[in-house]
């Protein structure tokens, strides 16, 4: 159904409905509400569409009302919020829960907007600072670097998604050719399958690291101990590793980190930094195919003055000096794995670490390993936020 014809059958049943509330059959207004979601989510003129979702969320139905609940999402706030205070009081149990879910997704969406807001205010307001400090001539050369590295990293995003997506489709139009032919294949069928669904993971994975490397840091620190966020870190990779039917148990992992220690941080941003480091160093020692061969990680923290030292080394192939340099400027998505990496993982790394006043730096040597040593200061304030 075309634009026209939605809003052609949506004004007709308005007048109908208006002439006799029982004018079109329950199942027929019902449908109604899906054909109302369609143009207001489409933006077809929410005024020319508000009598018909008012005359609906009255009636005797409570399939009818709780199509108009699933929709309220898309009016405005004006219309929203008498709506949904009607609704989230409806007789009907399914109608109060659909209206409640409606109130639920708009108040995400109400704080997302509020945060996204927040750090456009922010980056303005560091663009304003430099420009006092530093002059407007470096601020504009600022901009336009970060700018520069913006186009960068969506470029390769875009680029990565797209070598997902255009093999993932081709596999799905020859599923259905194969099916168009009458044919049935369970092998054919799985195979196929099979690589869109690897394709999908790899995206899924994609878009994860990508929300992640968005998010704004959290300022709150609380004390941690080091060897329990190292250990979270290495059952994090060893179940994913074992959950994609990859035995972790070929390689020899060694982990010497002192019970002692501990940091004032934020736990689950520098999980997430050893988890990346750790993945990545199992990845050096995985064949062609994904399955691990012999090798080593090693995982060591030594105190070395009001610091913590981490190295995180493997015995895998190591990296030639062109890739390692490419490598240390920690640009997002540029990768040198094939199929496997993100190109988002050791910026996240390096970022969450420098986040808590660390340091981050990689070493490699072709045919004897890699191995990323970071440090944590060990600062001791007077008072632990809890």
């Amino acid at each position: 159904m075309t634009a026209e014809q939605r809003q052609s059958a949506l004004a007709g049943a308005l007048a109908t409905l208006q002439q006799n509330r029982d004018g079109l059959p329950w199942p027929d207004r019902r449908q109604l509400t899906g054909l109302l979601g369609q143009a207001l989510r489409a933006g077809n003129g929410q005024d020319g569409l508000l009598p018909l979702v008012n005359l609906l969320a009255e009636d005797p139905k409570p399939e009818v009302r709780q199509g108009i609940a699933d929709l309220l999402s898309a009016l405005a706030d004006d219309a929203f919020a008498p709506l949904a205070a009607r609704l989230s009081e409806d007789t009907n149990a399914f109608v109060r829960n659909a209206a409640q879910r409606a109130v639920d997704r708009r108040r995400r969406g109400q704080k997302e907007a509020g945060r996204k807001k927040r750090g456009i205010d922010q980056v303005l307001t560091d663009y304003s600072a430099m420009e006092r400090e530093h002059g407007r001539a470096a601020a504009e050369k600022a901009r336009r670097l970060g700018e520069r590295l913006y186009d960068l990293l969506v470029g390769a995003t875009v680029h990565d998604m797209r070598a997902v997506v255009t093999p993932a489709k081709a596999n799905a139009t020859s599923l259905l050719a194969h099916l168009d032919e009458g044919n049935a294949d369970p092998k054919v069928l799985r195979e196929g399958v099979v690589k869109i669904a690897d394709r999908l993971d790899f995206m899924e994975r994609l878009l994860e690291d990508v929300r992640s490397y968005s998010q704004p840091l959290p300022t709150q620190r609380s004390r941690t101990r080091l060897a329990d966020m190292v250990a979270e870190a290495v059952g994090i990779v060893r179940d994913n590793m074992t959950a994609a039917q990859r035995d972790p148990a070929a390689v020899q992992l060694a982990v010497a980190v002192p019970e002692g220690v501990t940091l004032r941080a934020a736990r689950h941003q520098l999980v997430v930094a050893f988890t990346n480091v750790i993945k990545n160093a199992y990845e050096a020692l995985a064949d062609s195919a994904g399955q691990f061969r012999g090798g080593e990680v090693d995982i060591r923290a030594e105190l070395i003055a009001n610091e913590v030292r981490i190295t995180v080394r493997d015995t895998g192939q190591g990296l030639p000096a062109d890739d390692l340099r490419d490598l240390r400027q920690f640009i997002p998505g540029r990768t040198t794995k094939q199929n496997r990496g993100t190109g988002f993982g050791l910026p996240i790394a390096r970022r969450n670490v420098l986040a808590h006043g660390g340091t981050f730096d990689i070493d490699s040597v072709v045919e004897q390993g890699t191995t990323v040593t970071l440090t944590l200061p060990l600062t001791q304030d007077a008072e632990d936020e809890e």
